[in-house]
Order: C-alpha cells, then sequence, then structure tokens
C-alpha cells in the first residue's frame, strides 16, 4: 500500500530538467558532500541519493513542493536538493540526501517512517487519500493533522455543538475526538 502514495529509487545523476525545477545542489556537489562526511566513497549498495515521486495534482507548485521537502527535512533528517515536475504525468521527482550526518551512517525509512511521510505528503498538498484506509493509516494520518494543527479536535467539538445531535451522541463524539486527540499527542512526540 505505501508503494500506492510514493516510490523511492536510487539515483546516481541529476533529476532530468523540465519546465519546472528546482535546483539546490547538483549530484557531484552532494556526492562529494557525502564522501567528505563519510570518510569514504558508499559502498556499491549503500544509496546514500534516492528520488522520491508521486502523483501530484495539477495545481501543485514547486513552492509547494519545497516546503513539503523542509517538512521533510524536520521530520526524517532527509534533505531535498533537487525537485522537478513532470507535468504530462502530473507527477513530482525530488531527489533525497539520505545520509544522517549526525550519526555518519544511512538514514533508513522503516515502514513506520515510510507511511508518516505518506502522511505527511498526503495531508501537506492535500492529495487524495488512499483508496483502502485501515486502521494502520487511519493513526498517521489522524497524527498528521494534530501535528499540523494540534486544536484541530477541539475546533471539531465546537463545530460539532451547533449541529442537532442527541445528547448522549454529542457526549459520545466528544469523548470519541478527546480519546484521538491523546492518541494524536502521544504519537506525535
Amino acid at each position: 500500500m505505501i508503494q500506492q502514495v510514493f516510490k523511492i529509487i536510487p539515483r546516481n545523476r541529476d533529476l532530468h530538467p523540465t519546465k519546472e525545477l528546482w535546483v539546490g545542489e547538483s549530484y557531484e556537489s552532494r556526492e562529494a558532500k557525502i564522501i567528505e562526511a563519510n570518510g569514504t566513497r558508499p559502498h556499491a549498495n549503500m544509496k546514500y541519493v534516492r528520488e522520491v515521486t508521486f502523483e501530484i495534482k495539477k495545481n501543485t507548485t514547486l513552492s509547494d513542493l519545497r516546503n513539503l521537502a523542509v517538512a521533510i527535512k524536520e521530520e526524517c533528517v532527509i534533505e531535498c536538493f533537487q525537485i522537478s515536475i513532470n507535468r504530462q504525468k502530473n507527477v513530482a521527482h525530488l531527489l533525497f540526501d539520505w545520509y544522517d550526518y549526525n550519526e555518519h551512517q544511512c538514514f533508513y525509512l522503516y515502514e513506520s517512517y515510510q507511511m508518516a511521510m505518506s502522511a505527511m505528503i498526503i495531508s501537506k498538498l492535500r492529495l487524495p487519500f488512499p483508496q483502502k484506509l485501515n486502521t494502520k493509516w487511519l493513526r498517521y494520518f489522524l497524527t498528521r493533522e494534530y501535528k499540523d494543527n494540534n486544536a484541530i479536535y477541539q475546533q471539531l467539538l465546537e463545530e460539532l455543538k451547533h449541529k442537532k445531535l442527541t445528547k448522549k451522541a454529542y457526549h459520545l463524539l466528544r469523548q470519541m475526538t478527546e480519546y484521538i486527540e491523546d492518541i494524536c499527542e502521544s504519537s506525535a512526540r
């Protein structure tokens, strides 16, 4: 299911030039930075530069993708240094440095990070949710909404106050919302 949101492939060159392209650094420059930090050239099986691709809406801009890249760096240490948009297919291509300069090793994207990153991509760019949203996914989307706006569940309760609900239904929804908020708060840490 994770592959439905984004794909990750190793890359050993710059992104293909398109009309919508942002280059913060060349591949060669980034590779030299990794070699300097690592003290040696990476082993053949260690892919420190990887391309992340995913479908986007027609109105998604380079600025939107750059903001997403900043958010990904804040949560996952990987740094985006090139972005391109293929408008024929509405696909974003982001080139990331997967070297963790603090730990001096390649960042490993565990399944939980993949799901959190998927939720971040979908939430930040307001993309459609996966077709089959199971409870495992739901946790990441609810937590993402909470991280982006920790008052969202209280705002939801305020909106529900003005709906024609029975006292019992409102009380139950309030308890559910508070429970979700508690779970999201602990997951966001």
